[in-house]
Formats: structure tokens, C-alpha cells, sequence
């Protein structure tokens, strides 16, 4: 039976990370939108795809919901989401959806000129702005 003053097993999980020999990694693929990120040993890192086409890896840490992987570089790096500040100052191809909060009725448009305005029947309106990297925004305006 072990006793108190044996050595503790090696940490594994999201413990490893007090583990000098475990990393954190990261999975992203070809627009840098992650997939999935944990800890494993550092010399099975490159495994973590799991043979996945289009997937990479990368040796750090990030979150799904608020990083991204920056491709535009000499290496991949993971970086914060931008914020889009309000429906002037869009980034380009961003995809809006409206929805009519009264009746449900949902249109879909694409920008190209940073901006958005919006005219419609008298209500209040859901607007969704998607555009990746970017975090989505979602404000309500009334006409």
C-alpha cells in the first residue's frame, strides 16, 4: 500500500500544464477559426489534429469563442477577436441579418462599405453582424 511520502503520479489534463513536459495546443484551420485546444504531452502535439484534412496545430493556448489564429504572418499566432463598434464601422463582407421581432420575418444582407442602415415597417429589429475574425455583434433598433 503506498503511503503519504511516496511521490505523486505525473499530472496529466489540464493539470499537465504544471508539467514541463506537456504543452498547450491549439487546432485551427485554414481561416485561423479554432477547432479545438487542451494540453497533451509535448512530443505528441503535431497528433492533436487527429489526421483531420484542412486542420493544423499550434503550440499555445486559446479559446474557441474568443481567439483566433492569425495567419497573415511569418508564423500562425493566436490573437483576441476583434469587436465590430456599432453599424458604422463594419468590416468589409460582413454578412446582416435582421429579424423583425414582431413577426419573426429575417433578411440577409452583405456589406461592402463599412456602414449599414436599415428602413423598414415601424418595430423593433434584431440585428446580427457576423464577419470572421471578428466577434459578432448584435444590437436591437427600433424604426
Amino acid at each position: 500500500m503506498p503511503s503519504i511520502a511516496d511521490p505523486l503520479p505525473p499530472l496529466t489534463g489540464m493539470l499537465g500544464l504544471l508539467d514541463p513536459s506537456y504543452l498547450a495546443f491549439t487546432v485551427y484551420d485554414g481561416e485561423g477559426r479554432i477547432h479545438g485546444a487542451g494540453t497533451c504531452a509535448a512530443d505528441v502535439v503535431e497528433m492533436q489534429t487527429g489526421g483531420r484534412p484542412g486542420l493544423a496545430v499550434i503550440a499555445a493556448e486559446a479559446h474557441h469563442l474568443s481567439d483566433y489564429v492569425d495567419l497573415s504572418g511569418e508564423a500562425p499566432a493566436v490573437r483576441r477577436r476583434p469587436t465590430i463598434a456599432g453599424l458604422d464601422q463594419l468590416p468589409d463582407r460582413a454578412m446582416v441579418e435582421v429579424r423583425c421581432l414582431t413577426t419573426g420575418s429575417t433578411k440577409s444582407y452583405t456589406v461592402d462599405d463599412g456602414s449599414f442602415q436599415y428602413d423598414d415597417l415601424p418595430g423593433t429589429y434584431r440585428v446580427t453582424v457576423r464577419r470572421f475574425p471578428y466577434m459578432d455583434f448584435v444590437t436591437e433598433i427600433r424604426l
